[in-house]
């Protein structure tokens, strides 16, 4: 690796860190939680297509996905459900970084490694059902929207040909997902799946050619923990009953 390529990686990373820290740090969702708030992280799987029209490339991609999260919900019961539920309103905050390390080959059967790497923020807003299969056991479904805005990384080499140099951009990100998971003890802790459908179609650019890489969604599994029960402003008497 090139002294260029070692100054570009350790600029982005950098920016990457900083950006990380102020945002872990002064994201609201958990800090001005009116209800309840759960904390988890992930580990899954992305999909994607890959293009390229100069070396007729178009192929499949999978790769890996991480994810730290932070939900708060508000919670209502539903008081004529025939069976014991409650329901409401959800906001999150979620970081994902995912790889995607792919080879193809083109048409004269040379192999192209690509190596690709994107750590998006996102913010989303949702709404929640929840059934009560006992007094500690809880069943969570939930959907969302989300939209954010973060950093890529690209490098890709040409068998015995050309290597491109490491470049680095950023992505709008936003789509749709939901969440399916239980909580035993009112959340204390939680196991569950994910699945979120992204689409973003990414140009990546080298030199004269361009490819486009679409991440199109993520399947991950995740396990966490409630870090803030419920607050509420109700004050129990010997008149009312909270």
């Amino acid at each position: 690796m090139d002294h260029r390529n070692k100054r570009q990686r350790f600029i982005f990373w950098g920016i990457v860190l900083g950006i990380a820290i102020a945002v872990l740090t002064l994201t609201p969702v958990l800090l001005k939680a009116k209800n309840k708030s759960l904390l988890w992280v992930g580990l899954g799987e992305a999909e994607g297509k890959y293009e390229e029209d100069l070396y007729q490339i178009e192929s499949e991609i999978r790769g890996e996905t991480w994810e730290y999260s932070e939900f708060s919900y508000f919670e209502q019961k539903n008081h004529r459900s025939l069976i014991p539920s409650s329901a409401g309103p959800t906001r999150g905050f979620f970081v994902h970084y995912t790889l995607f390390d792919p080879s193809f080959e083109d048409q004269e059967e040379r192999t192209h490694d690509l190596s690709f790497t994107e750590i998006i923020p996102y913010w989303s807003r949702g709404y929640q059902y929840i059934v009560h299969i006992g007094k500690k056991l809880n069943w969570h479904t939930s959907v969302e929207a989300f939209l954010g805005i973060g950093f890529i990384t690209f490098e890709k080499e040409i068998e015995n040909y050309y290597k491109f140099d490491y470049k680095w951009g950023y992505d709008l990100g936003y789509g749709y997902g939901m969440n399916s998971f239980f909580s035993w003890d009112d959340g204390t802790w939680l196991l569950g799946w994910k699945s979120s459908v992204h689409n973003n179609r990414i140009t990546l650019h080298y030199n004269e050619n361009q490819g486009y890489l679409t991440h199109r969604r993520n399947i991950m599994f995740f396990i966490g923990l409630n870090v803030k029960g419920q607050q509420s402003d109700c004050v129990p008497t010997a008149y009312v009953v909270c």
